[in-house]
């Protein structure tokens, strides 16, 4: 999971959830305007396969604000990906049931782990 964080808001990785692996330390900084992957799905296992997976943020170490989530159906070739507020509720059938509002950021399938921006600070 690619994430690029361009306004100048200070953010960090404060936990993961589900079939990722963590490539960004906990309660480190993420750099503004620069791409860095945070997470990765882990391998699939066979052809049909249904990985997914949080990463929480925060703007403070241990804060738990936002999430990014990644989905990928191996075999039918369906990947998801959503950027939201966190909500402890979040499930793989309902992954982002507290939604950014439209122009925040964005969340796409692109690449090999997906690709998350923050357009904008978040309304709280």
């Amino acid at each position: 999971m690619e994430l690029l964080i361009q306004p100048d808001i200070k953010l960090y990785v404060t936990g993961v959830k589900g079939d990722v692996t963590q490539r960004w330390a906990n309660n480190e900084p993420l750099p503004v305007g620069k791409s860095v992957l945070v997470a990765t799905l882990q391998s699939t296992s066979g052809p049909f396969s249904d990985l997914w997976g949080w990463v929480y943020l925060g703007s403070a170490p241990g804060k738990l604000e936002y999430q990014i989530y990644h989905e990928r159906k191996s075999g039918l070739s369906r990947d998801y990906a959503f950027f939201g507020y966190f909500n402890p509720n979040s499930t793989e059938k309902n992954s982002n049931p507290s939604p950014f509002p439209p122009g925040v950021a964005t969340a796409d399938t692109n690449g090999p782990h997906g690709t998350y921006v923050l357009l904008r600070e978040p309304p709280k």
